[in-house]
């Protein structure tokens, strides 16, 4: 190889690095005449997701790993329309290990292990955990579930996927959308099923801070649900991988079922 070439590669290689993601996954914008029907999609998932808000509960396994550490947890959850949700962790015998609460953006854990209660703001607990500032402000209903509530308007692109899976629509994500953060979410939508198979989100300034895949769609009581879902894109190298089983709708949950109390003797810590 030539010094030019080797320059050119380095080059290449230096400002794949330095833009963080140069590589989208779409092709040139959708014409005119296919707009209207990339539009009608979008709306019809929307309405499949105004329908499908029932609470649900099941078991799922995480494998979570980062740059300083690899987890795999196995429990169960419950999730409440719109931003409800909790696992626990038990042992073989059906006692608690771990609970873990989050509504909007207050959190709530009990850690048997250490014998403490933890509550407080769940961003300011991811920034001391190292844990993805993304991960701290969804929600959570449409990324366990894929799916997609949007305020009318918001749709700024459309672009047939590159590998022919298809359509990419993008919006202009206000501040009480997806996150606490300004940005553009880009939605990859099955037009045949109706199904969304990714979200990438991007911040402000044009940088992908995460990408959320489904795959293994099953139905719950009318409605489809994911079974698989894979997040990666984030901060510190992090990736995680979601297992869920055993779904089924459980309409006894209320908003009180999402509040822990703290264990008497438990050692008390509030996070502002």
């Amino acid at each position: 190889m030539s010094n030019y070439s080797k320059t050119s590669v380095l080059l290449c290689l230096f400002w794949l690095l330095a833009s963080g993601c140069a590589y989208h996954p779409w092709t040139a914008p959708i014409e005119d005449e296919d707009n209207q029907k990339a539009t009608q999609l979008l709306q019809a998932l929307d309405q499949k997701s105004n329908f499908c808000e029932q609470p649900i509960d099941g078991d799922i396994s995480i494998f979570y790993k980062n740059l300083f550490n690899k987890e795999l947890i196995s429990g169960y959850f419950q999730l409440y329309y719109p931003s409800s949700l909790k696992f626990i962790v038990t042992n073989p015998f059906g006692q608690t290990l771990l609970a873990f609460a989050v509504t909007e953006r207050r959190f709530q854990l009990i850690n048997t292990f250490e014998r403490r209660y933890i509550k407080g703001n769940t961003y300011s607990y991811g920034m001391l955990h190292n844990i993805p500032s993304i991960l701290t402000q969804g929600t959570w209903n449409e990324w366990l579930r894929g799916t997609v509530h949007l305020p009318e308007g918001d749709i700024i692109d459309l672009r047939n996927d590159a590998k022919k899976r298809g359509v990419w629509i993008t919006i202009r994500r206000k501040k009480r959308d997806h996150t606490a953060a300004k940005g553009l979410t880009h939605f990859l939508v099955d037009p045949e099923k109706t199904l969304l198979l990714s979200r990438i989100l991007e911040n402000a300034r044009g940088k992908v801070v995460g990408e959320i895949h489904y795959g293994n769609w099953k139905t719950v009581s009318g409605c489809a649900q994911p079974y698989t879902i894979r997040v990666s894109g984030l901060e510190y190298s992090t990736e995680i991988d979601l297992k869920l089983s055993n779904i089924a709708v459980a309409d006894d949950l209320t908003e009180k079922d999402f509040h822990l109390k703290a264990p008497a003797g438990y050692v008390r810590q509030i996070i502002p």
